[in-house]
């Protein structure tokens, strides 16, 4: 039989390339290589099979006959390569026949960075679905203009970009220019691994209009170019006397801290010719000033690049983007030679505007909320990341959080299940998933607890059984990794001690708190198997669980009971239901306490608050461990006292013109930190009052969700729930506080079933506590006030 029909014509054979950068020698640290790959169509592109894949061994930037196309690449697992960048179907359809070049610019690290551990220094481009007429014709040159290993951004980070646009072959990038001279590149050994497309498809770009803030003229008065950058830019005189004036200086405001490609166009034409530009890159302004050096950087930062121009008017900016708010652009040069310039910013961002919604009566709660989303998209690219400036870093613990964060916020949580998939292929020797990666790799035993537990959320959340069945083997061997320690039943597992910043970071200290944790994590796993019917693994779990949950009640009695073991252990407890119902006041006033005594609750000197990282400050409380505590209080009642806490402390944050969540509670850490993000979940679940819940999916396979509406104080409130995995489909929420009872209406996409509590009365129906199948469509409800709300 014929592969296909007469009347239907093959698919053309794709054409792929995997060849080395290393033309002469292995490229340092930090160079830049141009690579064209110049292919001539037989006829046009046509219909949804055309396909493009690019990876290369360092950051880098693809243009289609001159026009941007993409970047990458993707953090992979070295093991599965996963890495490749596919460019967007739609600006392949549609290419005319004749001649075409696909460039790339890469910056080649060597050296190990939060994205990616030490990479080959290679590139790959795979052409599939195209009538190619023969086989593309690919060069490279190292561009001579860009000086390497000069200065990293930070040791967490790679290089920034020097270059002198004067000595790089000009238009490159476009169809007709001359690449003759230019190096054949050495393909790959034929069984060396070939990257795949990582499944995420080109991380967009979305044009920021930056704001001018101020203007002036400059001169230098500290040191040659490259004797110390940051230092250099920051001693300049932003205020020179006119006979002094060697340069001008802009600085923008961007609106919030962001990931992004700045790109400065400049004025003057020829004249411009050697003109040097320094774009410089912070989350604050500390005197005004932009600071280039990143904070907290361990080690030597320089968050700035500086390009000479060549006189052809071309825009010029880093290869990699770059993180902060502010941006500040000095130009130096003779008097004249630069007229002005004009800066374009691209953000990098995975999640576009926001399919969920919140808005209640008190608006500092939905100031906390819209901040918490434009935090997590700060932090979201190729990965959902701690921060875009200072580390870029897939830590788990910031992944766990972004969860709940995504789902109330978007459709699409690819991110999460990618973080969740690479962070098992990460586990070390004893099994215990990695809290770091997939580039250089740290094991955390606590983020390890936190992984389990945010898939099998994850699973809750979107019914994704396929992601179960995936990582059950992962699952169990992070349990297995916690051996017991003494003889009263605790556990521990090797790793970084980590629990809370605001925590010792010591393992004897935050055993217990450590140990209930791990009891939650053991009943997740339980269901988590039930859930795949895989009940020999669910009772072997289930019996682990009680045994720890016996341990941990004997450790907490042996220290005088709950209230007295810890602000960390006891909110724990409460949250996983160890605390008994004659304890339970005590240990949430004690929580309740320990909020209102610290900083930013606290407006007394001596109220404790974080300053240093690596020094724990007794009775600190951070944001981060807020989200495994404060919804506890939700539950139990004091929805009160948790939307005070938001309104005060996440307020806190958002004061002296910050419009992103702080990493704690303090102006000196990073200003746009995913793990601070907790209330938007809270707010949406509890107070729109819907959570999914696919482990308790209809007998009919219809999704569950549960009934959780706890109004505190709050008159009134309306917003969106989308649900995960269907573009453009939400629930619609909306009431209104009428005396001893709440009135309103859902709106809903589809048929859902709802779980709900006998104070809640669906469409009329009589109130009975189960689950009701409603309709699509708009419902009315009513829920009765008790003393829990």
């Amino acid at each position: 039989m014929p592969p296909h029909s007469a009347d239907e014509p093959a698919t053309p054979p794709a054409w792929a390339f995997y060849g080395s950068l290393a033309a002469d020698g292995p490229p340092p640290p930090g160079s830049h290589t141009a690579v064209r790959v110049s292919f001539e169509l037989a006829g046009a592109a046509e219909g949804g099979e055309a396909s493009l894949a690019l990876w290369a061994g360092g950051a880098f930037t693809a243009n289609l006959d001159g026009e941007h196309l993409a970047d990458g690449p993707h953090r992979c697992d070295p093991d599965a390569f996963d890495g490749a960048v596919a460019a967007d179907p739609a600006r392949l359809r549609g290419l005319a026949a004749g001649p075409h070049v696909l460039t790339l610019r890469v910056q080649h690290a060597g050296v190990p960075t939060r994205l990616a551990a030490e990479e080959p220094a290679a590139f790959f481009v795979r052409l599939a679905g195209l009538a190619l007429a023969g086989a593309p014709r690919v060069r490279l040159l190292r561009l001579p203009g860009y000086a390497a290993e000069l200065r990293r951004l930070n040791p967490q980070l790679g290089w920034i970009d020097w270059a002198d646009a004067r000595e790089n072959p000009r238009g490159w990038e476009r169809s007709g220019f001359d690449d003759d001279g230019w190096d054949t590149p050495t393909p790959m050994a034929a069984d060396a691994p070939r990257p795949v497309p990582a499944g995420l498809g080109s991380i967009p770009r979305g044009r920021v209009e930056p704001v001018l803030l101020a203007e002036g003229f400059a001169a230098d008065r500290f040191g040659y170019a490259a004797d110390d950058p940051p230092a250099r830019f920051h001693l300049r005189d932003l205020d020179p006397a006119p006979a002094d004036r060697g340069g001008r200086w802009w600085r923008f405001d961007l609106g919030r801290v962001r990931l992004f490609f700045p790109r400065v166009r400049p004025a003057g034409g020829a004249d411009a010719a050697g003109v040097e530009v320094q774009l410089a890159y912070s989350e604050t302004l500390p005197g005004g000033r932009v600071l280039p050096w990143i904070p907290y950087s361990l080690g030597l930062s320089c968050n700035l690049d500086r390009f000479v121009l060549d006189g052809s008017g071309e825009a010029v900016g880093p290869l990699a983007p770059r993180g902060g708010r502010y941006v500040e652009v000095h130009a130096l040069g003779p008097a004249g030679a630069l007229e002005g310039l004009t800066l374009r910013i691209d953000e990098r961002g995975f999640f576009g505007e926001p399919a969920g919604s919140f808005a209640c009566d008190r608006p500092a709660l939905g100031r906390v909320w819209s901040a918490g989303v434009e935090t997590l998209h700060a932090c979201a690219e190729d990965a959902l990341t701690d921060n875009p400036t200072r580390e870029r870093g897939a830590w788990v613990g910031d992944l766990a959080l972004s969860n709940k964060v995504a789902a109330v916020a978007h459709h699409d949580l690819r991110l999460v299940r990618r973080g969740l998939v690479q962070a098992a292929a990460g586990a070390d020797a004893s099994g215990l998933v990695a809290g770091l990666g997939p580039g250089p790799q740290l094991h955390v035993p606590s983020f390890a607890l936190h992984w389990l537990r945010a898939a099998w959320l994850f699973f809750d959340q979107t019914g994704d059984r396929a992601l179960l069945r995936e990582l059950a083997p992962a699952a169990r061997a992070t349990l297995a990794a916690f051996e017991p320690v003494g003889g009263a039943g605790l556990r521990r597992a090797e790793g970084w001690p980590f629990f809370d910043w605001a925590a010792p970071i010591d393992e004897e200290a935050n055993r217990l708190a450590l140990n209930v944790l791990l009891l939650q994590a053991t009943r997740d796993a339980a269901a988590w198997h039930l859930a795949l019917a895989d009940r020999g693994h669910a009772r072997r779990l289930a019996a682990e669980a009680g045994a720890l949950s016996a341990a941990v009640r004997g450790e907490a009695a042996r220290r005088g009971g709950w209230a007295a073991t810890g602000y960390h252990a006891v909110g724990l407890a409460l949250a996983a239901g160890e605390v008994d119902p004659a304890e339970a006041d005590a240990c949430l006033d004690a929580v309740e306490s320990a909020w209102r005594s610290a900083f930013p609750w606290s407006a007394e000197a001596d109220a404790p608050r974080l300053g240093d990282p690596g020094e724990p400050v007794a009775g600190a409380v951070t944001p981060f461990f807020a989200d495994l505590v404060l919804p506890e209080l939700i539950r139990r009642g004091r929805t009160a006292f948790v939307h005070e806490a938001v309104e005060r402390c996440w307020g806190w944050m958002l004061g002296g013109g910050r419009t992103t969540l702080t990493e704690v509670f303090s102006d000196r850490w990073s200003h746009a930190h995913v793990w601070s993000a907790g209330p938007v979940a809270w707010l949406s679940r509890t107070v729109l009052g819907l959570t999914p819940r696919h482990a308790l999916t209809g007998p009919d396979g219809v999704g569950a969700w549960s009934w959780s509406l706890q109004p505190g104080a709050l008159r009134q409130a309306a917003g969106r729930l989308p649900l995960a995995g269907h573009p453009g489909e939400a629930i619609d929420v909306a009431w209104t506080r009428q005396d001893d009872r709440i009135e309103g209406e859902l709106t809903l996409p589809r048929p859902l079933w709802i779980h709900r509590p006998a104070t809640v009365t669906l469409g009329g129906g009589l109130a009975a506590e189960g689950r009701t199948r409603l309709p699509a469509g708009a419902t009315r409800f009513v829920q009765r006030l008790v003393d829990r709300c």
